[in-house]
């Protein structure tokens, strides 16, 4: 054409280089899902081979929270009747009771850094699934499992 330009190579030149950045930027997205599954596999007892699906992950995991949860329970409420027996024997001896100030728990850099947010990896995934989904054009299919999936966490507990 007179102005110089080839608008059919433009336009191909174009799509390739949307395309060739949506997969970079999907390929880094998978990187970064693959490296929280992994952490999260590392962290978890009986995980730490690779393999199994990250449902099974997501399950393993959400069972091991609520192990947590009730040890921590069992361990609040043996600390409470142990301070009460403190108390008592402080009382029978004479001596005034034991005023403990509360430690000051700094969960910042460390603590933190190991928490992972199951709820955004769990996020991560349905998006992760959804977009391949989309991509194959399988929508229908993926509501039945995801349906079937909630039912099966649901059977679970």
């Amino acid at each position: 054409s007179s102005t110089g330009l080839n608008y059919s190579t433009d336009l191909r030149t174009g799509a390739t280089q949307r395309r060739t950045s949506h997969k970079a930027a999907e390929q880094k997205r998978r990187d970064h899902l693959r490296k929280h599954f992994d952490d999260l596999r590392a962290v978890l007892p009986d995980l730490q081979e690779k393999g199994g699906s990250k449902v099974y992950l997501l399950k393993k995991s959400y069972d091991f929270i609520l192990h947590l949860k009730s040890q921590n329970t069992i361990k609040d409420i043996r600390a409470e009747a142990l301070a009460s027996e403190v108390a008592e024997l402080r009382k029978r001896l004479g001596l005034p009771p034991f005023e403990e100030e509360e430690p000051e728990l700094d969960l910042g850099s460390k603590v933190k850094q190991e928490v992972i947010d199951v709820d955004a990896i769990k996020e991560e995934v349905d998006e992760e699934e959804q977009m391949s989904m989309e991509d194959r054009g399988e929508k229908e299919l993926g509501a039945s499992a995801e349906s079937g999936c909630r039912d099966m966490m649901e059977d679970d507990t």
